[in-house]
């Protein structure tokens, strides 16, 4: 079973990819979900101390980007 706080990550990253390819293209909206999840999970997670800085947060977060381009691809 996936934890709540995974599938937070994986919708919230699957907003963004979504919101920010509105704008501009699919890479560039790509790299602004990994800059975003990175510097939360750096920045908030760790250097604030606001919570737990886990990769696999950033994986989840990066995971709609993945499933992206599987979908590009098949």
């Amino acid at each position: 079973m996936i934890q709540q706080d995974k599938l937070l990550h994986f919708f919230y990253g699957s907003i963004m990819l979504h919101l920010s390819m509105v704008l501009f293209n699919p890479y560039i909206s790509m790299l602004i979900v990994a800059i975003i999840g990175a510097a939360k999970e750096l920045i908030y997670d760790k250097y604030m101390n606001k919570g737990n800085c886990e990769w696999l947060d950033f994986a989840f977060t990066m995971a709609p980007c993945f499933l992206y381009l599987i979908t590009l691809v098949f």
